[in-house]
């Protein structure tokens, strides 16, 4: 090979094994015009017309080309050369040279050896240790970190021109690579290698941030394994049987030409060992669109969407997915499979090749027509028999189905597309129900649609028990159901209140306005009828409680009293009681301004305010003159009594003395 540049490359080719086994190169002064190689010399002619012999040795190169004897032949501008057999051969356009004894001239100037190299390493096993020798790959020799040869190994050894010298060898056989000093003395050559171990490699995978990933698994077969680069081999599986140099090794699985998950291990001895790998994984967003401009993208709670695996990490069904929501797979090929019952069945192909990289898919479905049942219903889920229903295209304002409900509301669409049109709906008795007119998404097969019923005026009254108008502020509710029809506070003096209210059932709720209301919550149903009119509800206030102790003027209680308790704000409005054996009498009363009056047989009436808050209510009644004077006399009677009692055992006594003395004498 000549460049212009001024360096030619000579190679040494063996017929035998089809391989160079050796190549050189060297500079010549100028441009090379042409040049050959035979027999170890090449020879070449400058620009200048300068014919230059060199034996392929280039560390003495430069002392074979540049002594005497090879330079400065003036021959003219060359135009090919050939040596071979002992002879050199140069052509110009108008003579041709012959060098004779070419082979002598360069063999007494620089020395080249034909060597026989056998590499082979040192194998650990896990019972024993021996030699192998490496069979077949290449053989690279280095000199000053250049390359001066290459050899191909065939059984177990490998043939090269090298001059005698020192050399640096780099040994390459599929999962053995070493490099090892090389001295050439002699016609062969043993190359040992390094140390390696006998090792049986289980492959795994996995990656937490993928739901598809996050499982150790088995790396399937087929795929290559890389090993720092310079061992490839294929998975199969089984566990892999390799011979590797110990340290830290950094692994590659490739499949179909993408980096799919990546693995560090330490080779320490020979045997059995794990491999982990983290798969390289990326975002996939899956989409659903329609065919058709015009028409409706389906809801995504109408599509299902199937995702499989087609290689070459994961295969097979990946289950069910919510279009919309990203999900993170292991790089790969994937299938995406999107159906609905409003359109025919979508499928999409996509490959995730770029770890963390974010891929958009978009599945697109053909509409299809289908059936749809639907049902009509009042505004509280009730369903409303004997409507009308007309459904009308949008864009064509064709009337493309009508019909009238059954006796639970429904009517079935025997044939229409996913898409949104205009619904008229007119119902049977609109004393119950308003017609309705509105738009009907056709995005599933049972759909409902409601309506409202017809809203009469209703009257609410509100009655307080005591005085019949409202004294506190209340807040009114209706509800008809679970929903809330209606919703107002009343201030005292606004008793009543009027509503629009459909028919059916109705509970209305009085609750007190703010705090210090007197009224406590009342509820109560009622029936809202086709036409409307007056309801009344009854409040109920607070409710106040008392123990009443009535005592006489002396402090002891007072059996059979009667207490009055009169209403100040509807006199009509009183409660008695009697008092028991202790004077005391429990009342409840709602909550309000009263008096209380006291009545009891010798006592004076009692007559004061009731005190609100207090629950222990002491009164005190006084005696009538009447029962002042019976006192006295029961006192001055007593005192008679005990008076003559004194008298007459004064006298008993006497007696007595006096018949002791008559006795005596």
């Amino acid at each position: 090979m000549i460049l212009d540049s001024g360096r030619a490359y000579y190679f040494l080719y063996n017929d035998q094994r089809g391989f160079h086994v050796a190549f050189w190169g060297i500079d010549i002064p100028g441009s090379i015009v042409a040049a050959d190689y035979r027999d170890g010399v090449l020879i070449a002619i400058d620009s200048s017309g300068k014919l230059h012999i060199n034996r392929v040795d280039q560390s003495t190169s430069i002392e074979c080309t540049r002594g005497d004897d090879y330079l400065g032949v003036p021959v003219g501008p060359g135009m090919w050369t050939s040596a071979g057999f002992g002879r050199g051969y140069l052509a110009t356009p108008s003579r041709v040279y012959v060098i004779n004894a070419l082979q002598d001239i360069a063999f007494s100037r620089c020395s080249i050896e034909l060597v026989r190299i056998y590499p082979r390493v040192f194998v650990t096993g896990v019972v024993s240790n021996y030699s192998i020798g490496v069979t077949d790959g290449y053989i690279e020799i280095y000199e000053n970190d250049s390359l001066v040869a290459r050899g191909l190994i065939i059984n177990g050894s490998s043939i090269l021109y090298l001059p005698r010298g020192s050399y640096i060898a780099r040994v390459l056989s599929g999962a053995i690579e070493y490099v090892s000093s090389l001295v050439v003395s002699g016609s062969t050559i043993d190359l040992p290698g390094s140390i390696l171990y006998r090792v049986r490699l289980f492959l795994y995978y996995y990656n937490p941030e993928s739901p598809y990933a996050a499982m150790l698994a088995m790396v399937p077969p087929g795929l290559m394994l890389s090993i720092d680069g310079k061992i490839n081999t294929t998975t199969v599986e089984d566990p892999l049987d390799l011979m590797l140099e110990g340290g830290e090794h950094y692994a590659l699985l490739i499949g179909d030409g993408i980096e799919l998950a990546r693995a560090r291990f330490t080779v320490s001895r020979s045997g059995d060992i794990n491999i982990i790998f983290r798969v390289n994984t990326a975002m996939l967003n899956i989409s659903v669109g329609v065919l058709g401009a015009d028409v409706t993208k389906p809801p995504e709670e109408s599509i299902s969407i199937k995702l499989f695996a087609e290689g070459p990490l994961l295969r097979g069904d990946l289950g069910t997915i919510k279009p919309g929501s990203p999900v993170v797979l292991p790089l790969g090929i994937y299938r995406v499979i999107a159906a609905s019952p409003f359109f025919h069945e979508g499928e999409a192909l996509i490959g995730i090749t770029e770890p963390g990289s974010i891929n958009n898919l978009e599945v697109l479905l053909r509409p299809r027509e289908i059936q749809v049942n639907l049902m009509i219903v009042d505004e509280f889920g009730v369903p409303v028999p004997n409507a009308g229903v007309s459904i009308i295209n949008m864009i064509s304002n064709i009337r493309i189905f009508s019909g009238i409900t059954s006796s639970n509301g429904t009517i079935t669409i025997p044939r229409i597309f996913f898409d949104r049109y205009l619904i008229l709906i007119e119902p049977f008795n609109q004393s119950l129900y308003i017609g309705y007119r509105g738009v009907l998404n056709i995005d599933r097969q049972d759909l409902v649609v409601s309506i409202n019923r017809t809203r009469y005026q209703v009257t609410i009254a509100l009655i307080d028990p005591i005085s019949g108008d409202l004294v506190s502020p209340v807040r009114v509710l209706v509800y008809m159901g679970d929903r809330l029809m209606y919703s107002e506070e009343l201030s005292p003096g606004g008793a009543t209140t009027t509503v629009l209210l459909p028919h059916g059932n109705a509970r209305i709720v009085v609750e007190p306005a703010g705090q210090g209301s007197i009224y406590t919550a009342t509820e109560k149903e009622v029936d809202i009828v086709v036409g409307g009119g007056r309801i009344e509800v009854s409040l109920n206030r607070r409710v106040m409680s008392y123990t009443i102790s009535v005592i006489d003027d002396t402090g002891q209680p007072i059996n059979g009293a009667g207490i009055t308790i009169k209403s100040l704000e509807n006199p009509a409005v009183e409660f008695t009681w009697k008092t028991g054996n202790d004077g005391k009498a429990e009342i409840s009363i709602p909550y309000g301004s009263y008096r209380v009056t006291v009545v009891a047989a010798g006592y004076n009436t009692l007559e004061e305010p009731l005190p609100v808050g207090e629950r222990n209510l002491v009164l005190k009644l006084q005696p009538t003159l009447l029962n002042m004077l019976s006192r006295f006399i029961m006192v001055y009677v007593a005192i008679g009594m005990v008076a003559t009692v004194i008298v007459l055992m004064k006298i008993a006594r006497r007696y007595m003395e006096r018949r002791a003395e008559e006795e005596i004498i």
